[in-house]
């Protein structure tokens, strides 16, 4: 694995001090190293190739940030099977492959095959009869008020089968990946990554009956607004639309997994823990 695609997040300045201590250890592992027109100004001197030859051309994707930029890669790797990893230079890094300084470790082991590909499911969000094009989410997708700190009424169903209704400040669909994310610090449950599930949370529910309720993956959900007023739909914590009064949200597994490359098969508890404690 010699051919690296590198990705930040372009809408963020980075430390430039960090990225090119990163890049220097790539360099120093003889990786060749790819990335796209929108993100060259970030990586200088980096080979810069246009999305359908660099998806190609690359056998992984190394997403230098946060977990923000690693979802980022993620999703946009997912549409073409490229494996990514992350490279930490945010705060807690859940999804981080590896620490700068463990980088040179991580890259000998990718140089000898010693890693793993773990597939990663995702959800895909559809507006009913919104014209347009589901979205992705390697997390989770949210609705809610488009006023913050705001209640709003929803009810859930899976397929023909009434979950409830909910008054809370949201309601909250996560994938395993994401149960360490929003879900979580909405009491949520953590699960394992290897998991097929779906977590349907409410955020701060006004009720005592309103708990989390983990879902086979192979239903679907479907959300609807029944607020007055207008409402968002937010995958990934990006905003992607507003949604009316009356919009019904269907949310389903995606036919696309995430990849992601691990080179320790006890790195989720591990950093579960450390991040956590």
């Amino acid at each position: 694995m010699q051919d690296i695609g590198l990705w930040v997040y372009s809408g963020r300045a980075a430390d430039p001090v960090q990225i090119e201590i990163v890049l220097n250890t790539f360099r120093e592992a003889g990786m060749n190293l790819y990335t796209l027109p929108e993100m060259s100004g970030l990586l200088p001197d980096i080979t810069v190739l246009e999305a359908d030859t660099f998806f190609r051309k690359v056998s992984a994707v190394a997403a230098l940030g946060g977990d923000g930029t690693v979802l980022g890669a993620s999703r946009a790797c997912s549409f073409h099977g490229v494996p990514v990893f992350g490279v930490n230079l945010g705060h807690k890094g859940f999804l981080s492959g590896t620490e700068p300084e463990g980088l040179a470790g991580m890259l000998a082991n990718l140089k000898e095959n010693r890693f793993t590909i773990e597939p990663r499911m995702m959800l895909q969000a559809t507006v009913i009869g919104f014209e347009g094009s589901p979205v992705y989410a390697l997390n989770d997708v949210l609705i809610c008020d488009s006023k913050p700190m705001s209640m709003i009424r929803t009810s859930a169903r899976s397929g023909d089968q009434e979950i409830g209704d909910f008054d809370s400040d949201g309601l909250l669909v996560s994938t395993p990946t994401g149960s360490t994310a929003y879900n979580l610090s909405a009491g949520g449950p953590v699960i394992g990554p290897g998991v097929s599930a779906l977590i349907l949370t409410p955020l701060h529910a006004h009720s005592m009956r309103s708990v989390p309720l983990v879902l086979s993956s192979d239903e679907e959900l479907f959300l609807k607004y029944e607020e007055e007023g207008t409402g968002l739909l937010i995958a990934d914590g990006r905003v992607l639309t507003h949604i009316d009064s009356g919009a019904t949200v269907r949310v389903e597994r995606s036919p696309y997994d995430a990849l992601m490359i691990r080179t320790d098969p006890e790195q989720f508890y591990k950093v579960l823990y450390a991040k956590l404690k």
